[in-house]
C-alpha cells in the first residue's frame, strides 16, 4: 500500500511561500531543540517527491540535505541540474507515478514535499492521504498558496499541535 504524506509549513494565510518563492519566513519557526515531529516523520518516509520549482529552491541552499532517500521530480524540463544519485525526474501525473512507484514493504510512505502546484494535482485526484500542516502565526498576504480546502469532508481533523510563538501544527487525514 502506498501512504502519500504533504508534510509542509504555510504562513496564517495559506501560503507556502512569499511572492518571489522565498522561503526567509520559515526562519521564524527555528527554535533550539524543537523540530516539530520532523525527525521522526523523516524516519518514516521511503521516498521524496516535489515539484521542479522546490526542487531548485532547494538546490540553492546548497549541498542536497536528503541523501540516502530516493527524490522524484515532477518536472517537463529536460535540462534540470542533477546533484545526486538519488535524484530521478518524473514527467507524468500524479496517478502514473503512484502506479510506477515500487512497493518495497507493507507501506510505502512517501512525502510529498513541495510546491503548490503538485500538491494541488496529487489533491485534485485524491491521492493525498495524510495532512501535516504546520502554520505560522505570519501573514504573507501574497505568495504561493497552498490550496487545499481542508473543509473537504472528505478530510478529517486528527490533532492540533501547539507549540512556542503561537506555530500551530495540524494533522489531518483522508476518509
Amino acid at each position: 500500500m502506498i501512504h502519500t504524506t504533504l508534510y509542509i509549513a504555510t504562513s496564517k494565510d495559506g501560503f507556502i511561500a512569499d511572492k518571489n518563492g522565498s522561503l526567509d519566513w520559515l526562519s521564524y519557526a527555528e527554535h533550539e531543540g524543537e523540530d516539530y515531529g520532523f525527525t521522526e516523520f523523516f524516519g518514516s518516509v521511503d521516498y521524496l517527491i516535489m515539484g521542479e520549482k522546490t526542487y531548485e529552491q532547494i538546490l540553492s541552499f546548497g549541498e542536497w540535505p536528503y541523501e540516502g532517500i530516493h527524490t522524484f521530480v515532477f518536472t517537463n524540463k529536460d535540462d534540470l541540474p542533477n546533484e545526486s544519485e538519488d535524484v530521478s525526474f518524473f514527467k507524468g501525473t500524479p496517478k502514473e507515478f503512484l502506479d510506477a512507484v515500487p512497493i518495497e514493504s507493507l507501506v510505502t510512505r512517501i512525502w510529498l514535499v513541495g510546491g503548490g502546484e503538485l500538491a494541488q494535482s496529487f489533491e485534485k485526484e485524491g491521492l493525498i492521504d495524510e495532512y501535516i500542516i504546520t502554520e505560522l502565526p505570519l501573514e504573507l498576504k501574497d505568495g504561493i498558496p497552498l490550496g487545499i480546502n481542508f473543509n473537504n469532508p472528505q478530510i478529517q481533523k486528527l490533532e492540533t499541535k501547539k507549540y512556542k510563538k503561537d506555530i500551530i501544527q495540524k494533522h489531518f487525514a483522508r476518509i
